[in-house]
């Protein structure tokens, strides 16, 4: 934590500003940056299964050869749920606890 400190000190000193004025910003911005990533990933699965659910009544394929877009949905339907899953898994820590994300993040990009 002490070298997290001094690394954000020497950023403060950069930037104009004290450490006490630095810190809430950065302890916000990863908290926010989390939060839109799950609320970009939701409007995307929830775009999808809207295409998806407005096309039920079709079959998945016009003939042998031809998909519809209702199996295209399916597929991208299915991905998108796999990434809401991921991002939701790793960014729900961040929302959680977001002062100790910020100091992993100030000594990993020391590294």
């Amino acid at each position: 934590m002490n070298e997290a400190m001094e690394l954000l000190r020497e950023l403060a000193e950069k930037l104009g500003q004290t450490v006490e004025s630095l810190w809430p910003s950065v302890v916000r911005y990863y908290a926010i940056s989390a939060i839109v990533n799950i609320a970009v990933s939701l409007g995307i699965f929830a775009i999808v299964s809207i295409v998806l659910r407005a096309n039920r009544q079709k079959p998945f394929w016009i003939d042998d050869n031809t998909p519809t877009l209702r199996l295209f949905a399916a597929i991208v339907v299915s991905i998108a749920a796999i990434f809401l899953i991921g991002t939701f898994l790793s960014q729900m820590p961040i929302i959680i606890e977001p002062t100790g994300y910020a100091v992993d993040q100030i000594l990993h990009y020391r590294r």
